[in-house]
């Protein structure tokens, strides 16, 4: 595999994921029921790995599926602690310039692991007292306030309700889930008083470790940034209560696709931090329903079903399947 482009080496590396998600493994019929019993978002997302692997020469396919077998010959622990190096290994990498991204991919085994090392070894040698890279680009993101009052709209809709949802553009997508919510009377999540919030201005502004609030500190036409700025380091001074890891598993696997999505690129530790803020704000006290899936409803299927039949085709970037959270 040392000659793979960067761009394969990350294709070869996420579908490995998908491979020992089910993928990979002989169809029978509780494979068949598994993939009924999964959201769709989740099925569009195998079924875009599906065609990534697709479209590679048969040599990369054949590397993808001897790593597949190497992984199935393991231990549930050993095989669990690769998966998770895989993917740690496949976002540094996307971090690196192209040039050094060369350089490994064209290295044999032990230079690579000798250059890895060593930029890492001065990655960290240069990191600073802030917050990591991954914490502060979320400060520029929409509120989870505001991500988890879609989630609670998401999840009273029906199914036909839920794809009217699915085809709409952004702009139309929103107003459409506003209707539902006074439709369907969600009630909107708890958010904390604004004094709670506003009074972490004066405490963020003196820390390095959030470099931006000051600037807006006394901003007045930026209130709506300074308010979605302190939205997100609301959950850094008062983290939520914890989620076990099969419930934000179950979380993350009925998140809407545009909401899914934006953890595809997140190191397991940030995008676990970011569910369970949005777990606990959508359920504070209790905890989310166990799901009722197809494969305790239905019998076995007595013949397999036609692929396209069964995993729809991605409208877009698929989101990643394989969630370590």
């Amino acid at each position: 595999m040392r000659n793979l482009s960067p761009r394969l080496f990350v294709t070869l590396a996420t579908f490995v994921l998908v491979v020992f998600e089910g993928a990979g493994t002989p169809l029978e019929s509780e494979h068949w029921l598994r993939l009924e019993s999964m959201p769709r978002e989740r099925r569009n997302a195998l079924a875009g790995r599906i065609r990534a692997f697709d479209s590679l020469p048969r040599d990369k396919q054949d590397a993808i599926r001897a790593i597949d077998e190497n992984l199935a010959a393991e231990s549930p622990e050993a095989r669990e602690n690769d998966l998770t190096v895989l993917r740690r290994y496949h976002l540094w990498l996307r971090r690196l310039p192209e040039s050094q991204r060369d350089e490994l991919v064209a290295l044999s085994t032990e230079p690579k692991l000798k250059l890895v090392e060593k930029l890492y070894a001065e990655e960290r040698s240069t990191r600073t007292r802030r917050l990591p890279y991954f914490v502060i680009a979320e400060f520029g993101s929409v509120s989870p306030f505001v991500l988890a009052d879609q989630i609670k709209v998401w999840f009273a809709l029906s199914e036909p309700q839920k794809e009217t949802i699915r085809k709409l553009n952004e702009p139309e997508r929103l107003r459409k889930l506003s209707q539902f919510a006074n439709d369907l009377k969600v009630d909107p999540v708890k958010k904390p008083s604004p004094q709670a919030t506003e009074s972490l201005l004066a405490h963020v502004s003196k820390t390095r470790l959030y470099p931006f609030v000051k600037k807006f500190e006394d901003a007045k036409k930026d209130e709506s940034v300074k308010a979605r700025l302190l939205d997100h380091y609301y959950f850094l001074e008062n983290r939520p209560k914890p989620a076990r890891p099969e419930k934000i598993l179950q979380f993350d696997d009925s998140l809407p696709f545009w909401i899914r999505s934006s953890f595809d690129t997140l190191p397991p530790d940030e995008a676990r931090r970011r569910l369970t803020i949005l777990y606990r704000l959508v359920f504070p006290d209790g905890e989310m329903p166990d799901a009722k899936t197809k494969a305790a409803q239905s019998p076995a299927p007595s013949a397999k079903p036609a692929v396209n039949a069964t995993v729809p085709a991605s409208p877009g970037p698929a989101a990643n399947p394989s969630s370590p959270y």
